[in-house]
């Protein structure tokens, strides 16, 4: 089973992707939803209130994101630290899914891991691809997603890595601009590993 990482910078169109892979019959897992059901674990919520020294449950044990953002932003020690608890569970969530997936006899399977450089676990995918896109349509598209102002996306921006760092680290590129047509290139991509259609 060939086992697809998809990653990019924020706007660049990840989720796109994974739906045209999900049209495909292509089983497709994202993080961020991984996260937020990590989130919801109470005995999650207990492991990082211990951590930061603070109640951290919102009313039905989850974590109350909003409090956790507080402590977490403008702090690089504290970033870290959430990073080392949520990372590996995210990464055992991914490599259950690979293993259903291959179970299941699929051919392929996609995980969308935005932050897949920065949690070190690349290693676990057998092609990584970058998807990017025109910096000011990745801007538009981050304000109407997230129903944010132009100076606030470019701060998210700002913080993330550059295109070509993702191209350098990626093994192959999907450009998902408006000039682009990304549904031709993942054809060709899957093709070229030999995943049918």
């Amino acid at each position: 089973m060939i086992r697809l990482a998809i990653t990019g910078p924020s706007g660049s169109g990840k989720g796109y992707l994974c739906a045209m892979l999900k049209d495909r019959g292509i089983p497709c897992l994202d993080c961020d939803r991984v996260v937020h059901e990590i989130y919801k674990d109470p005995a999650f919520t207990k492991e990082l209130s211990q951590l930061f020294m603070t109640d951290l449950a919102d009313a039905s044990g989850a974590v109350d994101r909003a409090k956790l953002r507080a402590l977490v932003f403008g702090s690089d020690d504290n970033m870290k630290a959430l990073m080392q608890r949520v990372y590996p569970a995210v990464r055992a969530r991914c490599a259950a899914f690979l293993q259903a997936c291959a179970q299941e006899g699929k051919a392929c399977a996609a995980v969308d891991a935005p932050q897949l450089f920065e949690a070190g676990f690349g290693e676990d995918y057998d092609v990584i691809v970058a998807v990017l896109a025109p910096l000011e349509e990745r801007v538009a598209r981050i304000m109407k997603r997230d129903g944010i102002r132009r100076v606030e996306a470019f701060e998210r921006i700002a913080h993330q890595m550059t295109d070509e760092e993702y191209a350098k680290r990626s093994d192959a590129v999907i450009r998902n601009g408006s000039a682009d047509d990304a549904r031709e290139a993942l054809k060709s991509l899957l093709a070229a590993y030999g995943v049918a259609e």
